[in-house]
């Protein structure tokens, strides 16, 4: 799927293992909370045509430690709720900690969050990126409420969330929000 070419401006989405996804838009390709299992040299062709990773939230079936490693030594940026690689430096590596209101810019492909958390000591990003002319939402396992009442104030194109933690709230957020009017909660 992925070496089939980039096209320009329909938003494909591909899922992975649980909470694992990648979406190409605009020449680019993102994915979200992928966990690896395939052989090494699977893994960088992988990450040859990924262009920025993300990961919500710090537990081993939203990522493989080998996976970031191999993102950023291939030169691709990798956003993280918190330092799991503190051996690698560079500008490649971003350390999003707390809220991020103000989109980051990532070439073609820019992000908000907001933290929020799958528990005790369990940081979670929830993110909005914007790929092409599409805002896709991502909570990974947040279950915290707060963290997504943002959602109400944003446009929201595609929504992946965890079904187990409130998905109804989060769901009456993004509808509040008459950019989303299209939006049935279905």
């Amino acid at each position: 799927w992925l070496s089939n070419g980039r096209r320009s401006r329909r938003l494909e989405i591909f899922k992975t293992y649980n909470m694992g996804f990648l979406f190409r838009s605009a020449g680019r390709v993102v994915a979200v909370d992928v966990q690896w299992s395939g052989s090494k040299d699977q893994m960088k062709a992988f990450a040859s045509m990924v262009d920025v990773f993300f990961l919500t939230h710090p537990h081993e079936d939203h990522y493989t430690k080998e996976l970031l490693e191999e993102l950023l030594n291939a030169g691709k940026t990798v956003v993280l709720p918190c330092d799991l690689l503190p051996e690698y430096a560079g500008d490649n590596k971003i350390i999003v900690g707390e809220d991020v209101v103000n989109p980051v810019s990532l070439g073609r492909i820019s992000f908000i969050s907001r933290m929020g958390n799958q528990g005790r000591d369990v940081p979670c990003n929830v993110y909005v990126l914007s790929l092409g002319k599409w805002n896709i939402v991502h909570n990974g396992d947040n279950a915290v409420d707060e963290a997504e009442c943002f959602l109400s104030q944003t446009r929201v194109d595609v929504f992946v969330g965890a079904c187990w933690n409130g998905i109804k709230d989060t769901m009456n957020h993004i509808k509040a929000n008459p950019a989303n009017s299209a939006c049935t909660g279905k």
